[in-house]
């Protein structure tokens, strides 16, 4: 199995410290003290680095802290120790929280949450260790499917023992890669042997080369998690080709071999600007997808991609490279209501800035995401636009994608169609002679909105408020607000329709953008039904459970 490890977190349970008065005379000062603990063990922890006011310390053995004679007022703190992370935070560097000091503050208590670690070792034939493999940590971050993966820049690569760890690493879901093309030459190179045998592009964690047969890891915060991979040489080829362009193309790059959620896996060892003629000397047994790229007269770019599987040593493989399709996007509204004056700023391409009052603007952006690539993702134009006919998505290669739009200046969007398809409940699809309806999106202001009060009997108690839509084709959850003890929180207009509404204790750290982990809380959401033009009152408990 694997490891991970966490940083720093912090959570202020209650506010501030000891009064101590000065004289009259001169501005109040009182003493900010508190202590710093593990918020799993419940622990102290020592030497945890606390600023106040332009003054930092050292926590003690108790994880205690005091700050004397700090003044009367509002300020900010902050805490920070390597291996450790804010709860409720996915990076390791601490945010200032804001302080009220005065005559009625509490001790503070901040509450951290250690960081997870991912080891392992890899080894390849007869179980030698295999040293300089490059180990790739992705992160889900949403929804279902690679292109919602983030590689994270915390890689690393395998010593001379083949051992590897990787840490800093907030709790969640990770994919684990490892690349060992470089190892491949080394070893090849040093032992003379015959360039038919290569190890794979890429091996996901079990120790699959494809990403569908891949398995998520869900780390705990403080959790270790141990990673083997063990490779086996396969055959390799040699493989040669021409890339095949139109009249229209100004100029060709090289090909790139890229893995399924778009990481580059390889480049081509000789390539030819003038006749887009590439070779790629030792290419591994496998399925890829080969990015071509180029310019056309008009200085835009061109992009195919083509997915190809290599069996066997060819040196005519032609590879197409020709623009995708272009599609229209027609924006409608469907307003009652007056609209607020606007003013947007936008700059010429001589430098000028030009403000007008919006109307050149889209009132809404479509994204195109496609459930096979991390990079095949497609948008329409930004404003201003001289004619609203000419908004597009351009250049899309054939595929089926998720199609969403947001508004630009408010309203919802309330339905998305090209021809007979509703595109909130159905994928688009792309064919390769490029011919697809318009995408038409409309767009209304008659939405309704959410009052959030807490149920609970603690003043001090808030939650992180997510919502998540029961209806469209890939529905994602939304973190709406923070609501607390005292008061409402409101929405701003939703479209109408069924949700399930979420109210997470933020000491359990969610990660709300995961599909997956607020789903695992289904059972304790509150169903909600937006209706147009209203505002619903909604009474929410708060969700308490496992650090995540």
């Amino acid at each position: 199995m694997g490891s991970y490890r966490l940083l720093p977190t912090l959570l202020v349970f209650s506010t501030l410290a000891l009064s101590q008065p000065q004289a009259s005379t001169q501005a109040k000062t009182y003493t900010v003290a508190g202590q710093v603990m593990n918020q799993l063990t419940g622990a102290p922890i020592p030497r945890t680095l606390v600023q106040i006011a332009g003054r930092s310390q050292l926590t003690g053995g108790e994880g205690e802290f005091l700050f004397p004679a700090v003044p009367e007022g509002r300020t900010q703190i902050s805490v920070s120790k390597p291996g450790y992370f804010a709860a409720g935070s996915r990076t390791r560097f601490s945010q200032p929280i804001p302080l009220s000091v005065g005559s009625e503050s509490d001790k503070l208590v901040f509450k951290m949450v250690p960081e997870a670690v991912v080891i392992g070792q890899v080894t390849g034939n007869d179980h030698e260790a295999l040293e300089g493999a490059q180990i790739l940590v992705m992160q889900y971050t949403n929804g279902r499917g690679p292109n919602r993966l983030t590689p994270l820049g915390v890689n690393a690569r395998s010593d001379e023992d083949g051992n590897f760890r990787i840490a800093g690493l907030s709790s969640g879901r990770y994919f684990i890669a490892v690349k060992a093309g470089n190892v491949s030459r080394t070893i090849l190179g040093a032992a003379s042997l015959q360039k038919n045998q290569t190890y794979p592009g890429i091996i996901y964690y079990p120790g699959t080369p494809d990403f569908a047969a891949a398995l998520p890891i869900d780390l705990s915060p403080g959790q270790k998690f141990d990673v083997h991979f063990e490779l086996a040489m396969i055959r390799a080829y040699r493989v040669a080709g021409t890339l095949v362009s139109g009249a229209g193309m100004k100029q060709l790059f090289a090909p790139s071999i890229v893995d399924a959620i778009g990481q580059q896996l390889f480049s081509p060892t000789r390539f030819d600007l003038v006749s887009g003629h590439f070779e790629f000397m030792s290419l591994p047994a496998g399925n890829y997808r080969f990015i071509l790229r180029g310019t056309g007269q008009d200085d835009k770019p061109v992009l195919s991609v083509r997915n190809i599987t290599i069996s066997r040593a060819t040196d005519d493989l032609k590879l197409p490279l020709r623009p995708g399709a272009e599609i229209p996007v027609v924006i409608r509204t469907d307003f009652s209501k007056p609209q607020t004056p606007r003013s947007c700023t936008s700059n010429n391409s001589d430098g000028t800035t030009v403000t007008s009052d919006c109307s050149d603007f889209p009132r809404a952006h479509v994204e195109l995401l496609s459930p096979d690539s991390i990079q095949s993702t497609y948008n329409s134009d930004y404003g201003p636009l001289k004619d609203s006919r000419a908004l597009a998505i351009r250049n899309v290669p054939a595929g089926k994608y998720v199609v969403r739009a947001t508004t630009t200046f408010g309203g919802y969007v309330q339905s998305i169609r090209s021809g007979t398809h509703d595109l909130l409940r159905e994928e688009l699809a792309v064919p390769e002679d490029g011919q697809v309806s318009p995408i038409e999106v409309t767009v209304r202001d008659d939405g309704g909105s959410l009052r959030i009060s807490l149920r609970t009997d603690n003043p001090s108690q808030n939650a992180t408020c997510v919502l998540l839509p029961t209806f469209g084709v890939a529905p994602e959850p939304q973190m709406i607000g923070v609501a607390v003890a005292w008061g409402q929180t409101q929405t701003a207009p939703l479209a109408p329709g069924n949700y399930k509404l979420f109210a997470f204790d933020p000491a359990m750290g969610i990660a709300f953008e995961n599909l997956d982990r607020v789903e695992k809380y289904a059972a304790q959401a509150t169903t909600v039904t937006v209706s147009a033009n209203s505002d619903t009152n909604v009474v929410l408990d708060v969700i308490k459970g496992d650090v995540q």
